[in-house]
């Protein structure tokens, strides 16, 4: 077992290695999968549990929540090494779960570029690079989850862009969406990816009515929505405005859940999980506009 009490057979699948203790060969994707997210289908196929950090297996009966469906059902068809299947159709299921881990790249890289305390050139040239990637790319490859294949320009560009979007985090940490969306994986299970995807758009609001994210925003506006600014040269607020509204769409539009009832969260967990939002304190300081306990509780409240 490791240090998190995981068996080193159930371990492997997340870090790499073969249940002998030897390096296995993990291709990009499946590298990928493993860090995003969307590679918790095949370890609650493999162990009948669900994992809720990095490699720890939480089961199903220790959740306030049922487990979804879409968690488990058909992940004992995909096998490791077995890529190529998932990139001709992987079933409705895998699909939703690509779905949830893939938006997270997006939004990595959208807190890198606000971040309040560490935003450098480096990681601001990566984050626009990151957005402009996956932005221009991800409704094609996640429509691909439906059955039909993917371009593999699309799926190399996807690729390429969570490597530039964890550079950038990397040198510039996240904020106030991922403190928000952890206490939803800790107490209710839900998915990292869907669980900051639940969380984004009610926290880029918040911080929009911040003279500080209202200017970043409207700098990454062109490149993730020019669709909607047209031709003429918005104003930062209107830009700003634009840019909120696209990752309000994003996720229903990508059919993911859109707010917290799905996942088992009611009125009465509001409290708790500000409170335990609150403790994120290595996250919130990064946050361009300062949240505090009413804060987190009226937006857990939009998100309901």
């Amino acid at each position: 077992r490791n240090s998190f009490g995981v068996p080193a057979s159930q371990n492997a699948l997340v870090e790499g290695r073969e249940a002998g203790g030897r390096p296995a060969v993990v291709s990009p994707a499946a590298a990928l999968e493993r860090v995003s997210g969307a590679a918790d289908t095949r370890v609650a196929g493999r162990c009948g549990r669900r994992r809720v950090g990095r490699g720890v297996c939480a089961s199903s009966t220790t959740s306030r929540s049922p487990t979804p469906p879409e968690v488990c059902a058909g992940a004992e068809e995909c096998q490791d090494g077995d890529h190529a299947a998932r990139a001709r159709g992987p079933r409705d299921a895998r699909a939703r779960a690509g779905r949830a881990a893939r938006l997270p790249l997006d939004l990595a890289a959208l807190e890198a570029y606000t971040s309040h305390r560490l935003k450098n050139p480096l990681s601001d040239l990566l984050a626009r690079e990151a957005l402009s990637l996956l932005g221009a790319n991800i409704a094609a490859v996640c429509a691909a989850g439906e059955g039909q294949p993917a371009g593999a320009e699309a799926r190399g560009a996807m690729l390429l862009g969570s490597c530039y979007a964890g550079l950038a985090f990397a040198n510039a940490p996240v904020a106030a969406v991922h403190a928000l969306a952890y206490p939803l994986g800790s107490t209710f299970h839900v998915p990292h990816g869907l669980s900051n995807s639940l969380m984004l758009p009610h926290v880029l609001d918040f911080n929009a009515r911040s003279e500080q994210a209202t200017s970043l925003y409207a700098e990454l506006a062109p490149i993730v929505c020019s669709r909607q600014l047209g031709e003429c040269a918005a104003s930062a607020a209107v830009a700003a405005g634009a840019f909120v509204d696209h990752f309000a769409r994003l996720p229903a539009e990508l059919g993911l859940p859109t707010t917290l009832r799905e996942v088992g969260v009611a009125e009465a967990d509001i409290g708790s999980l500000a409170a335990n939002a609150m403790l994120q304190t290595r996250l919130l300081p990064n946050n361009p506009r300062e949240v505090h306990l009413d804060d987190a509780e009226r937006i857990y409240r939009a998100a309901l």
